[in-house]
């Protein structure tokens, strides 16, 4: 993905205006077009407009490290992916929301190997991100809930001054659910 090389590129460089610069073009129509994909690719359930799970849900995946890139980079505030596409958000639970009975995503198209019987695209790490970027609750317990009902080592910042700040907000919020019921 074009636009994730050139934010961390630009943001490798680190020299203003070039590395602002850099990064506009990746929002820019006739550039990185990051507002048009987001529009034209991806529907409300948070998937693309690929088939395969792997690559419907690849998309999500690549447009927040270029998010995660961003809002690491004080030097940039002019776009904010999270906050500019509301409907983007919905991608940190659509690989938990296929997966049939909790248990696995229907192993379709071009998936990688046949009868596979995976959950593995539903990663908790993930969808923590999502809680993280969000706050939202849902994130929060879907996270804690993939993670065979544990928070740990959800939203680890190793360069923060509390590393394991965001586990325990997880673990506050979900644990009081209780284990996931048995196949759902």
């Amino acid at each position: 993905m074009h636009q994730l090389t050139l934010a961390t590129c630009a943001i490798a460089l680190d020299s203003q205006p070039e590395s602002n610069l850099w990064i506009d073009w990746i929002f820019a129509a006739d550039g990185g077009n990051i507002p048009g994909l987001m529009i034209s690719t991806f529907d409300r359930d948070g998937t693309s407009n690929e088939g395969a799970p792997g690559y419907t849900l690849m998309w999500g995946r690549l447009i927040t490290q270029v998010a995660e890139k961003l809002q690491g980079y004080p030097a940039y505030t002019k776009h904010n992916i999270i906050k500019e596409f509301p409907q983007f958000n919905t991608t940190f639970l659509s690989a938990y929301r296929m997966a049939a009975l909790g248990i696995a995503i229907p192993n379709m198209g071009d998936s990688g190997s046949t009868g596979t019987v995976s959950n593995g695209y539903a990663d908790p790490k993930f969808i923590a991100k999502g809680y993280i970027f969000t706050k939202d609750p849902e994130f929060a317990k879907a996270a804690y809930l993939s993670n065979k009902n544990s928070a740990d080592k959800l939203g680890r910042d190793i360069f923060s001054k509390d590393p394991d700040a965001i586990s325990r907000e997880i673990q506050k919020i979900a644990e009081p659910l209780g284990p996931r019921p048995q196949g759902g």
